[in-house]
This record gives structure tokens, C-alpha cells and sequence, in this order.
């Protein structure tokens, strides 16, 4: 089970946190969520995350499309995206 205790006051603060992502990257990535979720409740006024190091980012290259072959830039996402539901800035 994790916890987390802030040891001084946030409220109203820009808060940073600072997270790797080597290592047990799930458990950082909960340690990390749990942090931010303190940080809210407890008032701060905006809350950063910063990772230097993406977990989950893939280094695949993409595959080259054959000369004559569909790639009219179309990207295909395995679930339907609703853009009024997403607020974007």
C-alpha cells in the first residue's frame, strides 16, 4: 500500500514533481499519481509533472509503406475518438 505525506504547506503553490521512470516503472508511475493526487488535495494551485525519462515510450521504427500502396496519411486508432469530449490546449 503506498502513502504519502507532504511535509509543508502547498496550498496555493505551483508544485513540481520530479519523478523517474527506470526501475519498477509501475510502481513509479502510482508513487508519482499519488503524489499529485495529495498535491490537489491539499491545495495546490497547479501541479507539474516532470519525467526525464518516458517509461513506456516506444522505439519502434515504422514500417515503410510499398511504392503504390495506401499511405495517404490516414492513422488508424483502435477505438473511436469523440473530439467534444477532449478539451485541448
Amino acid at each position: 500500500m503506498y502513502s504519502v505525506e507532504i511535509g509543508e504547506s502547498v496550498r496555493g503553490e505551483d508544485v513540481y514533481i520530479i519523478q523517474s521512470g527506470s526501475g519498477e516503472v509501475n510502481d513509479n508511475l502510482m508513487e508519482l499519481l499519488i503524489m499529485i493526487n495529495a498535491c490537489k488535495i491539499a491545495s495546490a494551485s497547479r501541479v507539474t509533472a516532470v519525467i526525464p525519462c518516458f517509461p513506456y515510450a516506444r522505439q519502434d521504427k515504422k514500417d515503410k509503406v510499398p511504392a503504390g500502396g495506401d499511405g495517404g496519411g490516414k492513422i488508424t486508432l483502435p477505438f473511436k475518438l469523440k473530439t467534444n469530449e477532449w478539451k485541448f490546449r
